[in-house]
């Protein structure tokens, strides 16, 4: 049977794992850490002196792209310390840090110290997705028009527009704009012809790739990506 316990000290880490961060935060930062990186690393304080010496009251998340796991003297003794280097570097006792890591298979690389982030085989597409955010942003920002208006003067004697011609069309086509949305036709003087300057974003597929790679992530997980609010298959 299992008998619970109200009046253990150990029961403050229910609600909080230092005096700065609840326990759910503290266990968030660390599947992020963990999920993103591979690697989590916990640093438990300890009591130095008194009837509770040895006992540890709190644990702080470290940050695990700041953290340097030491190589130990032997292969009974694998890891010698870890190094947290932020405005300065400090160092920690092995027997002082709580390290949780995936398997790492790449072995002759790092050995067995650090653990291997999921996405390392989602590399490219966590890459391409950060690609495509940022060539949608550019489209908004350094909007230009989307073509060009030219006049055709292939069967035509006269030359190119003037500079009268070129704003009298323009204004031709705001005027146009303002007045029908849609449905009525504009019925021109001369023949003209439309060149492209880009690439649409439906046409570069931006929102496809970006549905795609967040199924390729979920998959890298093991997670269904309706749960991500993926709606196509839902």
């Amino acid at each position: 049977k299992w008998e619970e316990i109200t009046d253990s000290e150990l029961n403050a880490f229910l609600q909080y794992a230092n005096p700065t961060m609840k326990m759910g935060d503290f266990l968030q930062g660390h599947l992020i850490y963990k999920l993103s990186i591979g690697n989590s690393y916990w640093y438990k304080p300890t009591l130095e002196a008194g009837k509770n010496k040895g006992k540890a009251i709190e644990i702080w998340l470290m940050p695990a792209n700041n953290v340097e796991v030491l190589a130990g003297q032997s292969w009974m003794n694998p890891v010698g310390g870890y190094h947290l280097t932020t405005n300065t570097t400090v160092r920690f006792e092995p027997e002082e840090v709580y390290h949780s890591k995936f398997f790492n298979p790449l072995f002759g690389e790092f050995g067995s110290l650090y653990g291997q982030s999921p996405l390392k085989a989602a590399a490219q597409t966590v890459s391409k997705q950060n690609q495509a955010q940022t060539t949608e942003l550019k489209q908004f920002q350094n909007q230009s028009p989307p073509y060009l208006l030219y006049r055709d003067t292939k069967d035509v004697i006269m030359g190119a527009l003037n500079a009268e011609q070129r704003e009298q069309v323009t204004n031709l086509f705001i005027g146009y704009a303002e007045k029908y949305k849609s449905g009525h036709p504009l019925v021109l003087p001369d023949k003209f012809g439309m060149l492209n300057l880009g690439i649409s974003p439906v046409d570069l597929g931006i929102l496809n790739s970006s549905q795609e790679g967040r199924r390729i992530l979920c998959n890298i997980y093991g997670l269904q990506s309706e749960l991500f609010n993926d709606k196509a298959s839902s």
